[in-house]
């Protein structure tokens, strides 16, 4: 399993910004998985191909 922090996060530690929010991309587990582990799940939106 591997975790990315991503979106604004991202954006904003680059340009030195308080960060408001953490948003995850999680890759090689599912949502299952990651509630087992004890992980809290505020939103779940599956993979989607643009």
């Amino acid at each position: 399993m591997k975790i990315y922090q991503v979106g604004g996060v991202v954006r904003d530690r680059l340009l030195g910004r308080t960060i408001h929010d953490i948003d995850y991309v999680v890759v090689g587990s599912t949502a299952d998985e990651m509630m087992q582990k004890h992980w809290e799940m505020t939103s779940y939106w599956p993979k989607s191909l643009f």
